[in-house]
Formats: structure tokens, C-alpha cells, sequence
């Protein structure tokens, strides 16, 4: 049975008004581990996005809202990982926070 993703908490004008797209949001799903086919206890335990080419300057969009932050770089990728804010824009819950941050939320 398929997952209910919940809705990101900021609306298209904060979206905007930030700077940032749809594809963003989707960018901090996909680091966490969010997605209909992953079950919902699971989402948090993988927190990490290796971004490279273009991929670079979506994620400096988040960096610079503060929903994620750079790690470090391997070969032709750079590291990011959601902030605590990356993951209650997107819905997550308290024990999936916790869980992405390694306890640290």
C-alpha cells in the first residue's frame, strides 16, 4: 500500500518568494527518504544528497534558505544533508526529524 506524502508547509507565493521550485521540495523528499514506496517508519534514516552538475545550484537554493546544508565532496559530487527546517518544510514528523538528524532535533 502506497504512502500518503504529507503536504509541504509552505505555499507557492513563500515558494516563490524564496526563490525556490516544486523540484526543490521534491529534492528534500528524495534525501530523506520520503516516497510513496518507502514506508513511513523508514523516512529520516537516510538523510544525504549527492548533488553534481546543475544539481549543484538547485541545492544552493535550499543552502541559502536554510533547508540544507553542504557536507563535503567526493570525485565530482558535493554532499548535502536536510536541516531541521528541511524536514518540517516538508512534513515530516518529530521521530523522522530525529531520525535524519541522528538524534540532534
Amino acid at each position: 500500500m502506497a504512502n500518503t506524502i504529507p503536504p509541504c508547509v509552505l505555499t507557492p507565493d513563500d515558494l516563490t518568494r524564496m526563490g525556490l521550485l516544486e523540484d526543490d521540495i521534491e529534492n528534500i523528499r528524495h534525501m530523506v527518504g520520503m516516497g510513496h514506496y518507502i514506508p513511513r517508519g523508514r523516512w529520516g534514516f537516510r538523510n544525504y544528497f549527492a548533488a553534481g552538475g546543475s544539481q549543484i545550484a538547485e541545492m544552493a537554493r535550499l543552502e541559502n534558505n536554510g533547508l540544507v546544508e553542504r557536507g563535503g565532496t567526493r570525485d565530482s559530487s558535493t554532499y548535502f544533508r536536510a536541516t531541521s527546517e528541511g524536514c518540517r518544510v516538508i512534513g515530516m514528523c518529530g521521530a523522522s526529524i530525529r531520525r535524519a538528524l541522528g538524534g540532534d532535533a
